[in-house]
């Protein structure tokens, strides 16, 4: 298997973050609690992704772009995955995000065409932000995408975050949901039914 480290290491200028080149299968180390943004940005040959349990925060645009991507090994402890994070990854086909994830922030999957199953859990609070700004959906364009459960524990979906999946088929909604925004699911051509929970006050 052709595997890289990424590790934490500190020098005389405090820490800083080193992998070593070569290699298609990223294993991070524990002594890691970060990706930094950018930092894995447009690696065309990265194919999996294995994170420890000790990475809380995924920046923003840390795996955009990774077109071959199609596996990543997510851990319970992350909290918060960044703005485009995984954006462009157009091979990545599966993702479970952990029950400790709070924040899944814009465009985090933005434009995943290959991505067919999405894993959500209890304690998500956060499926975007609230600015309406076509660009920013966390699933926008996510083509192959069939079927989404959202979690009792988020109360608002954000705007287009669901915006072009054209092959979504199945919404589940629970109560607990309090606001749908703007567009949220427009471009959803195979969406053809969706029960609104009574707990949902405005769809803005």
């Amino acid at each position: 298997m052709n595997i890289f480290q990424y590790t934490k290491m500190a020098d005389d200028n405090g820490t800083q973050f080193h992998y070593s080149n070569g290699g298609s299968h990223l294993r991070v180390d524990q002594s890691v609690t970060t990706i930094p943004a950018g930092a894995f940005r447009g690696r065309t040959d990265l194919t999996e992704v294995e994170l420890p349990g000790t990475i809380q925060t995924i920046g923003e645009n840390a795996f955009y772009g990774c077109s071959s991507l199609r596996v990543v090994h997510l851990r319970d402890g992350l909290v918060t995955i960044g703005e485009r994070a995984f954006a462009g990854c157009i091979q990545l086909e599966h993702i479970d995000v952990p029950s400790t994830v709070i924040d899944i922030n814009n465009a985090a999957f933005h434009g995943c065409i290959s991505l067919e199953e999405v894993n959500l859990c209890e304690g998500l609070r956060t499926i975007g932000h609230r600015v309406l700004n076509e660009s920013l959906g966390v699933f926008y364009g996510c083509t192959s995408l069939r079927r989404i459960t959202i979690p009792t524990t988020v109360a608002v979906i954000s705007a287009w975050a669901f915006d072009g999946c054209t092959s979504l088929e199945e919404v589940h909604l629970h109560e607990g949901l309090q606001t749908i925004k703007a567009v949220a699911f427009a471009r959803c051509y195979s969406l053809r039914r969706v029960h609104i929970p009574s707990t949902v006050m405005d769809i803005v």
